[in-house]
């Protein structure tokens, strides 16, 4: 079994029990395919979530709306999808962004961190519904961010990308993700092509669940109001 804890705190929050996922966005790691117009972008840079030293720096100087996509897919239109990273802002001055959609920016939604504020907006162009944006804390100055949308048609080339919104940054990424979905789930590696997460199926057998619970007796407990005709015997439980 899996389980999940708190980012910061560390404590255990029980069992983590998810559906199964498919992570489309690879390598995982670092956006390789596609344009890429920063200043400077360097692999093995910093300590990632995971505590190996995998993040990567991008830094972009005079240049806004640097950006570099993963392989696209064709997604299905009506459907939520779910587009992730981790980000640790190295400056105060500028914003970047994670975001899905058409990689012509004709149709995409876009969740924006503000590095000075360490807070995330969405904004939305073309045919997009329900965009929200979220962002997670986690130690060293980490953040997961995600943006999710549902796109009114189908596109052969959709895509996640990394995005800078402004002149000059520079921020470390780890931990790329596009899934479908309405939420984020825990980050899914790939490297040479998608990868897909089962499904979790947690259970207790034997006498593993035998030696606590005993199946001839115990309490059930109900707090019910009866509607029904007040002449007639209104059960609970049987």
């Amino acid at each position: 079994p899996r389980f999940d804890y708190d980012p910061i705190s560390g404590e255990c929050r029980g069992l983590l029990i998810e559906e199964s996922r498919v992570n489309y966005a690879y390598p995982s790691i670092y956006p390789g395919s596609g344009p890429n117009f920063w200043t400077s972008v360097i692999e093995n840079s910093n300590t990632s979530p995971d505590g190996t030293f995998t993040a990567v720096n991008y830094i972009w100087r005079n240049f806004a709306n640097c950006y570099g996509p993963y392989s696209p897919i064709t997604n299905t239109a009506g459907i939520p999808y779910t587009g992730s990273c981790f980000i640790k802002p190295d400056d105060n001055i500028s914003s970047s962004s994670v975001q899905i959609g058409r990689n012509d920016s004709a149709v995409f939604a876009r969740c924006v961190f503000s590095h000075s504020t360490k807070t995330v907006s969405v904004n939305s162009v073309g045919g997009v519904t329900n965009a929200s944006a979220s962002i997670t804390p986690f130690p060293n100055g980490w953040y997961r961010i995600s943006v999710t949308a549902t796109f009114t048609s189908s596109y052969s080339n959709f895509a996640l990308f990394f995005t800078a919104l402004s002149n000059n940054g520079n921020v470390y990424t780890w931990g790329f993700q596009l899934e479908q979905g309405a939420f984020p789930t825990s980050y899914i590696p790939t490297s040479g092509s998608t990868v897909t997460r089962s499904a979790d199926n947690a259970s207790m057998t034997g006498t593993n669940f035998s030696s606590w619970y005993n199946s001839s007796e115990g309490t059930l407990y109900a707090n019910a109001v009866s509607n029904g005709n007040t002449t007639q015997i209104a059960g609970v439980a049987a």
